[in-house]
Order: C-alpha cells, then structure tokens, then sequence
C-alpha cells in the first residue's frame, strides 16, 4: 500500500436549474412588449396591471417547450377567468410560429420577440424558461415550466406566495482547477487472469476498480467512450486498483483524482489535443416526434437510468448528453451535439450497428445524425 499527495485536478458539476436566470425575485418585471402579438390587436403592457402573469420563453424547435405545453395549457384553462394571464414569447418570425401553431394550439397570449429585445430584458439563458409576476408586477419566481403548480398560482391569487428559485443538478459540466494537497492511499496491481470477471465501484472517498485495461479505466473515471482517447501505452495489460482518501474533502472529484493518481503509478503522461476527426452530428429533424416517443420525465427527482436487455438498452430521466454518451460507447464512434435540447427523455436504443441505430433513431425521435469533419479534444495518453 503506497501514501502519496498529489495536485489534482478536479472536473466540477455545475449545479443550475433548468431555465434559472439573474433576474432578481421580488423586484419589477420588465414591460411584457414584444414586437408583435400573433392573434390579438396590439396592446400596452399595462393590460397586465393588477394581474397575475405567466410568461413562457420558448421556441417551436425546442421539444422540452414543447412537451410542456400541455400542462401550461391545463393551467391556463383553470385559470383564465381567475386573473391570470398566460403568456408565450418566441424569438422566431410570425410565420415560423403560426405554422407551428396550425399543428398545436397554446391557451396563451403568443408574442414575438424577433428583436430578441424582450429576452434580453429578462435575461435568459435556456429554454424553455417561465416567469411568474405577481399582481404588483413583482417577478417571484423562474424556473421550468413543469414545475409550476396549482398551489403555487392559488397563493399567487391570493398575493401571498414568495418562492425561491431552487437549484437543480443539471448535466452541464465545466472543467476547472481545484489545486491543493490531497493525501490518499493507492494500491495498483496487473490483473493476469484475462477471462476473470471486471468490476468498478465508488464513493466520496474511495475508488475500487477490477480487470480494468488504461483506457477502461480512463473511460469510467473520465466518462469518455473509447472513441475519445488515443494510447500508446505498449503491452496490454488489466490493472486491479484500490484508492481511498486519507480523509474526505468537499470539492474533491474523486473519480478524477483516482485518475491522476493512476497515471502517477504506471508512469503514464496524459494531455488533451484538438484533432480534426470524422465525427456524426446530432441535430433535431422532427420535434415533434421526439415529443411523441420519448416519455417526459422532466419533473423526476431522480438521477438517469440505464437497463440493458438483450435486443435494446433503456436510459430513463436521460438528457441528451447521456443519449450521445452511450451511443459513442455502442459504436466506439465521436457524435457532437447540435440539438440544443435540455429536457430529459426515455429513449430506447437497439443493440445493432451504426446503420441500424441512426434510422431508428430519425425513424423514431426525429434524431439525424450525419457525417461530417469537426475538430474535437482527444485524451492522449503515452508511456512516459
């Protein structure tokens, strides 16, 4: 058993709710006036004076707006004769939101805020992005729609509700140094018997990984798909590795300490290139079809599932990122996110090839994905 100190660097999870802003609570909501209505004569924001307002930002290729919609409408009919406005601003043209609106019907006031003047005003960063505006015109609360309740616009009524915006573990991740001192214990050894059985588990402080090969290893403590990380290492070998924190530190991403302590003991360099590579590009073809066959789980508390059965793998509460991930792993192939999606799904994926599993995918959720060249950060890993 070897005691060492390292610096390491960390991988931190940003934690931001869906749709949360820096528009400050209880303080003036902007004036609601969009470039146009469609639908309604023109009128000034002070047709809202004195009432409780809804604004939705949102946009007809955005499936989480999408399937959101249903329940804001449910909500909107409850309480149309009860003083509150619902509204639903989208910065595309007229005709793009009539067309869409010739398929789907929005019990709201639907403005258009091409200018972008409106989004900007309220100052948001993701869709689909709610605000609630209290009777004295006072914002009190943002965040996704699906989480508006009928509890929430009942106190509102009565002007007695005041609501925090709550944070939520998004799958967003930013890279950033967190340098320090950190004591460990690690014990890495070659695992000979090839045929044995492989496993990995982990906590906040300790890390137990067996009949794992480098770029395994790297794959389960990096969460990259092999696809993303080129070796030179020589002779291939499994490895058998146990490490602990001598004490557990917050702020401490002990997969990717694991990581650094690894290559430490097997004399292994690590660095990130930028290379242009053949890649497929994930794009949104058909919204609306992904609404239809990806069950909305949007509102779980829970973390992403996956279930592996023998024609299909399942990822439950999954957002896009999860998707990408576990087809790289399928297909030991680089995909890119140009989606723009930020809700979670239920997507069901084929055990079969690439060919297979890019129709299914356009065939079932409107998901393309195409070739093409792009330049993407490859972990290179070499013998030191």
């Amino acid at each position: 058993m070897k005691k060492a100190i390292i610096t390491a660097l960390t991988f931190i999870l940003s934690a931001r709710a869906f749709g949360q802003d820096n528009v400050q609570l209880n303080y003036p909501a902007p004036d609601i006036r969009p470039d146009a209505w469609i639908g309604e004569s023109q009128f000034s924001s002070d047709h809202f004076d004195g009432k409780v307002v809804v604004i939705d930002f949102w946009f007809t290729r955005c499936a989480p707006c999408i399937y959101t919609i249903p329940h804001l409408n449910e909500l909107a009919d409850k309480y149309r004769d009860r003083g509150v406005e619902f509204v639903a601003i989208s910065f595309e043209s007229s005709e793009t939101v009539s067309r869409f609106l010739s398929r789907r019907t929005i019990h709201a006031k639907i403005g258009i805020d091409s200018t972008e003047h409106l989004t900007q005003k309220f100052d948001v960063k993701s869709y689909p992005t709610t605000y609630l505006i209290d009777r004295k015109g006072r914002v009190v609360w943002s965040g996704y729609p699906g989480k508006i309740t009928e509890g929430m616009l009942d106190y509102l009524i009565g002007d007695r509700y005041q609501a925090d915006v709550t944070e939520d573990e998004s799958v967003t991740y930013n890279t950033g140094e967190l340098r320090g001192e950190i004591a460990y214990n690690i014990e890495v050894g070659i695992n000979d018997d090839q045929k044995s059985g492989s496993g990995f588990q982990y906590d906040q402080s300790q890390v137990n990984i067996v009949n794992k090969s480098v770029v395994e290893i790297a794959q389960l403590l990096l969460g990259l798909s092999g696809s993303r990380i080129s070796a030179a290492l020589g002779q291939y070998q499994n490895y058998d590795v146990q490490f602990s924190l001598e004490s557990a530190s917050k702020g401490i991403d002990i997969k990717a300490t694991t990581f650094e302590a690894i290559l430490d003991e097997l004399n292994i360099s690590s660095s990130w290139e930028d290379k242009e590579v053949e890649v497929f590009e994930v794009s949104l073809e058909d919204p609306l079809l992904l609404v239809e066959n990806a069950l909305d789980t949007a509102t779980s508390t829970g973390g992403m599932s996956r279930a592996v059965f023998e024609d299909y793998v399942l990822l439950k509460n999954a957002h896009i990122t999860h998707l990408i991930n576990e087809l790289e792993s399928m297909s030991d192939t680089i995909l890119i996110d140009d989606t723009e999606l930020n809700g979670f799904f239920e997507f069901k994926i084929p055990r079969g090839n690439l060919l297979q599993i890019r129709e299914f995918l356009r065939l079932q959720y409107g998901l393309a994905l195409n070739p093409a060249y792009r330049r993407v950060r490859i972990l290179s890993l070499q013998e030191r």
